[in-house]
């Protein structure tokens, strides 16, 4: 094997690793009942409120 490169089985074990953490993150602070103002701040990065009254919020942070 050549050094820096990963087979694919090592990439998808640690990709789903990677995956499990961040799944466990967004977990914790889906039940976080009072988030504090900084936390929030760090989070959003834009939001947007329309004439009809809809919102769309933009987060820091991509959906996979």
């Amino acid at each position: 094997m050549s050094k820096g490169i990963i087979d694919e089985s090592q990439y998808l074990r640690v990709s789903e690793s990677i995956k499990k953490e961040i799944e466990k993150y967004i977990d914790e602070f889906l039940s976080i009942e009072n988030p504090t103002r900084e936390l929030i701040i760090d989070l959003v990065e834009k939001i947007y409120v329309y004439q009809d009254k809809s919102i769309a919020i933009i987060f820091t942070f991509n959906n996979y």
